[in-house]
């Protein structure tokens, strides 16, 4: 009943943009004499930044289509990275690059929390975003991934100033 098709917020390495405009004027052709619902399914991304600009882009389009915006579970940033290089994320891979200049930072773990406060505050003052869901890559194992889903469930959110969810280890 429901087909997920692949959207690109940071571009694509092999895919020029000018093709990536196309397919996404043809798949949502195509969604309008699909019996079943398409949305989008983003590939991840790290910057709210990067999907506000892609979203914004994509209406001007004519997208109809709701989209569930790609987010890396928690991972240390050199898996991250490792998954930014080999999926041809160009824009992911200038943030961790930036993040990786502290190598104290490059075996910690990093969690999506900044990206999904700035989403969901997107989102709170776009309401005609056609944001609806997010989709977790758990790059980081599933186990890690859980355990932080896990803890944004059991305790209440708290924003710090930084946009970032306060208290959430990662065991």
């Amino acid at each position: 009943k429901y087909v997920g098709l692949a959207g690109h917020p940071g571009g694509h390495s092999n895919i020029s943009d000018n093709d990536l405009d196309d397919i996404i004027i043809k798949k949502n052709q195509f969604a309008t004499n699909a019996d079943y619902k398409v949305y989008f399914v983003t590939q991840f991304f790290f910057e709210a930044k990067v999907f506000k600009s892609w979203e914004q882009h994509i209406n001007s389009l004519g997208n109809k289509l709701n989209i569930h915006a790609g987010i890396a579970g928690p991972a240390s940033l050199k898996i991250l990275f490792s998954y930014a290089k080999s999926c041809g994320v160009g824009n992911s891979i200038k943030f961790l690059s930036k993040q990786a200049l502290n190598i104290k930072k490059i075996t910690t773990t990093k969690t999506p929390n900044k990206l999904i406060a700035d989403l969901a505050e997107y989102k709170f003052n776009n309401p005609a975003s056609r944001l609806t869901k997010l989709h977790l890559y758990p790059f980081g194992g599933m186990k890690k991934t859980s355990q932080w889903m896990n803890s944004i469930l059991e305790n209440p959110i708290k924003i710090k100033d930084s946009n970032e969810f306060e208290n959430f280890l990662i065991k």
